[in-house]
């Protein structure tokens, strides 16, 4: 569903459950159902959408107590209503907990991928600092990640080369797209390298441009199994 339609789902649940609560006497179980929306914040992006719920829920708990007709002792209305708000908090909780949970395996799942692959990866904030680095990146510059991260390319490569990269960097953020090109460029031991460079902008959840990201692969060993290939076509 989308967050539309989950907002749409959520009031709609809301506002029904207080009319049944209104329309039935008190020792009526039907604010249980309650519990439903704060369920369905789990499609929402903002983490503690749960416990606004859940706050919202226990409010229009309240409420009913004065609005449904005459029904059960009021006394003991009110203790099933409180516990009841008690379970609405602990849904709460063990929704954004679960959200966690899976975010957090999201995150170790993808973490593998890029540590995995043979491409650098890495990002960089607006200055050109390094945010994260891949293993592989950290190899490209013969430093560990301790070293990278903060740093920026003119305190790692020679002057010329660190322009070429703030260059391209600064090009993806104002253009706000993504561009591959090949370059040369040495690595740490001083070897040429042939490189297919994809640079692109990152962005923050307010849509302005937060820096740079950067998927960089040797092609050197691609283009030579295509020169031998050709030459083995042409004997």
């Amino acid at each position: 569903m989308s967050t539309r339609q989950v907002h749409i789902c959520i009031g709609l649940i809301l506002a029904g459950t207080l009319l049944l609560d209104w329309l039935t006497p008190l020792g009526s179980q039907d604010f249980l159902l309650y519990v439903v929306p704060i369920l369905l914040t789990a499609w929402l992006d903002r983490p503690n959408s749960a416990y606004a719920v859940a706050a919202l829920a226990t409010g229009l708990v309240a409420v009913g107590v004065v609005l449904s007709p005459p029904g059960i002792p009021l006394e003991v209305a009110v203790i099933n209503r409180t516990l009841t708000a008690s379970v609405f908090w602990i849904t709460a909780f063990l929704t954004i907990r679960s959200r966690s949970i899976a975010k957090a395996r999201q995150i170790q799942q993808l973490h593998t991928v890029i540590e995995s692959i043979p491409d650098l990866i890495f990002m960089k904030d607006r200055a050109g600092r390094y945010s994260h680095v891949n293993q592989q990146t950290c190899r490209f510059f013969g430093r560990s990640a301790e070293e990278l991260l903060g740093r920026a390319d003119r305190e790692l490569c020679p002057p010329d080369v660190a322009e070429g990269f703030r260059a391209a960097d600064l090009a993806v953020m104002e253009s706000g797209t993504v561009r591959t090109f090949e370059e040369a460029a040495l690595d740490h031991a001083g070897v040429l390298r042939q490189w297919l460079r994809t640079k692109g902008p990152l962005f923050g959840s307010d849509g302005t441009v937060t820096g740079t990201f950067g998927i960089v692969r040797d092609i050197a060993p691609l283009r030579l199994a295509m020169e031998q290939e050709i030459g083995r076509a042409h004997v």
